[in-house]
């Protein structure tokens, strides 16, 4: 069976908005340690996920999710993984 290996990507600003829009709270995910109105995690790690790109870049199929609806990125993802006819 091949193994497929995927990162999901955007720019920073995006990740904010995205972080911002979230509707995620401490009673939803129990890994929640830093609180910020229940997304402060997210923001804690950004920093992390950033310095780790290059590695999940050269050991991953990167796809920038930047400008895509999560429809769209279930497709890229498909089509990269060849399940897509």
């Amino acid at each position: 069976m091949e193994l497929r290996a995927f990162t999901l990507d955007c720019t920073p600003d995006e990740h904010e908005r995205r972080i911002a829009g979230d509707t995620v709270t401490n009673s939803t995910i129990e890994e929640i340690t830093i609180d910020d109105d229940g997304v402060g995690w997210r923001r804690h790690r950004a920093a992390d996920y950033r310095a780790a790109l290059p590695w999940l870049t050269a050991r991953t199929d990167v796809i920038d999710t930047t400008t895509l609806r999560p429809a769209e990125v279930a497709k890229e993802v498909a089509t990269r993984a060849g399940l897509t006819a």
